[in-house]
């Protein structure tokens, strides 16, 4: 008999974007009041998005999935969310601002920001599929949640730093931000749809104590491996719910 699939709602692909030689450094994005479930907002999430829509016919596998997601979203023009501002959110406003930078841009800031674009979606690589259970609007979701590794060395990071401090948001979707291990503990802040498992799962071996520290959405979080080489995969081991082929 064929092996039974596992049924999950859908693919989620994003990336865990972070300095190099100083992980606990991280760029995140906060779900705003404008987010259509209540109990996304004001909570972090990785950048990235779903395999659907009929754009996402043309991807090839989770990594295409981010890769097009993020260049959607990395951009200044926050139309969709203009009638919001940061300091209505109730995180420290360390949480939110970003710091000095030592890079100065010769090219103006809209071709750096595109040079910064690149070097991100440049540098990432695969990392691990997990499957995420969690309870939203009183329902029970399960999701197959596909990461990548983003490491950025210094001068990279600094001027992401520097893009993120001059036009203030980086999305075009929610709120970037430029944060730290440290500040998400000091806030307290949460994660959508398991997320913070995940971080503390890679974090734990470079910063033990400091990852033990973090407070933790309900939600269980399994390692299924790798990311899977093409879709064909996903479909052959998952039934999927929602796909581009079958909203």
């Amino acid at each position: 008999m064929p092996e039974k699939k596992t049924k999950i709602c859908g693919i989620v692909s994003c990336a865990i974007i972070f300095l190099r030689n100083a992980p606990r450094n991280l760029f995140l994005e906060i779900k705003d009041d404008g987010h259509p479930l209540p109990s996304h907002r004001r909570k972090l999430c990785f950048i990235g998005g779903h395999w659907s829509g009929k754009e996402a016919k043309e991807d090839v596998n989770t990594l295409s999935t981010f890769v097009r997601e993020f260049s959607e979203e990395f951009s200044p023009e926050h139309s969709t969310r203009e009638e919001y501002r940061l300091s209505e959110l109730d995180f420290r406003k360390e949480f939110l601002s970003s710091r000095k930078s030592d890079f100065v841009s010769a090219y103006g800031w809209e071709v750096a920001l595109d040079c910064v674009k690149n070097k991100i979606l440049e540098s990432a690589v695969p990392f691990c599929d997990f499957i995420s259970k969690f309870r939203s609007e009183d329902k029970d979701f399960r999701y197959l949640l596909s990461y990548m590794l983003v490491p950025l060395c210094n001068q990279d990071w600094n001027n992401l730093w520097l893009m993120q401090k001059h036009f203030n948001n980086l999305s075009n979707e929610s709120i970037s931000c430029c944060t730290s291990l440290e500040e998400i503990i000091s806030c307290k802040a949460k994660f959508v749809s398991g997320h913070d498992h995940v971080l503390q799962r890679f974090l734990a071996p470079i910063y033990p104590a400091l990852a033990s520290k973090m407070s933790l959405e309900p939600a269980k979080i399994t390692p299924v491996g790798p990311p899977l080489p093409t879709y064909h995969d996903y479909l052959a081991k998952y039934d999927i719910a929602h796909t581009p082929f079958n909203p």
